[in-house]
């Protein structure tokens, strides 16, 4: 790995960290998961028992642990779970996917373009929804691990859509060049799309999630395996 590689990527180390890592502490659990989860952190710290965590009183074995697990491990540091090591994982997690995603594109495009990709994905969600991309993804109750668009409502998803495709035609237009103008761009098309939602009267964050992707591709199946055992019954 070459000197310009390295210096992208401690730049999209720090930059990740900074914006994500230090804030999560500032605002109370604001979701029903939040809460839900971090109770079964909290029992687990509490009773010591990390296989078959309690919540409310009853065991909850339908749900993989580890994301407990990391809240707990976190939490073992201050001796007790609150707002900030509730959401470290998930703050974590992205912190390493911006910085897995930065080292795809880099092995496959030039260090420039996976730097200014890095970036654009952490600053777009944070200017259009006012929260980092982990903060959103508690705040719709969408696991760490998946995709936030598997959980935006259909407005959310045309407004990034709509940004992005500003930034696209501005980069173009404008001749912009370099990490830091084409990412003064993006964020600036993202604020011009909250404005817009603002003065309509929806604020983006506020939106509820949309039912999971994978839950109705999985109905949606079902169904036609139904309809199709019905059809071959016809006949």
């Amino acid at each position: 790995m070459n000197i310009k590689y390295n210096k992208a990527l401690w730049l999209i180390i720090i930059l990740a960290i900074v914006m994500m890592i230090p804030f999560l502490g500032l605002t109370d659990f604001n979701t029903k998961g939040e809460p839900r989860e971090a109770v079964v952190a909290y029992t687990m710290l509490e009773h010591g028992n990390w296989i078959l965590p309690i919540n409310n009183g009853g065991d909850i074995p339908y749900k993989p642990p580890f994301f407990h697990w990391c809240i707990a491990f976190f939490s073992l540091f201050i001796g007790h779970v609150n707002e900030y090591t509730s959401r470290l994982p998930s703050a974590v997690s992205l912190v390493l996917m911006t910085i897995g995603g930065f080292a795809f594109y880099a092995k496959r495009k030039d260090t420039q373009t996976s730097l200014i990709a890095a970036i654009i994905r952490s600053l777009g969600d944070k200017a259009l929804f006012n929260l980092d991309t982990a903060l959103l993804k508690r705040k719709l109750g969408a696991p760490y691990s998946r995709p936030l668009a598997d959980f935006l409502p259909t407005l959310n998803i045309k407004a990034k859509d709509f940004a992005a495709e500003m930034t696209s035609v501005n980069v173009q237009q404008k001749d912009l060049h370099g990490q830091q103008s084409i990412s003064q761009e993006h964020v600036d098309n993202n604020k011009a799309v909250r404005n817009m939602m603002l003065q309509r009267g929806i604020v983006p964050e506020n939106l509820p999630a949309d039912e999971d992707v994978k839950k109705v591709e999985r109905r949606l199946k079902s169904d036609e395996k139904t309809l199709t055992k019905k059809n071959s019954k016809k006949k």
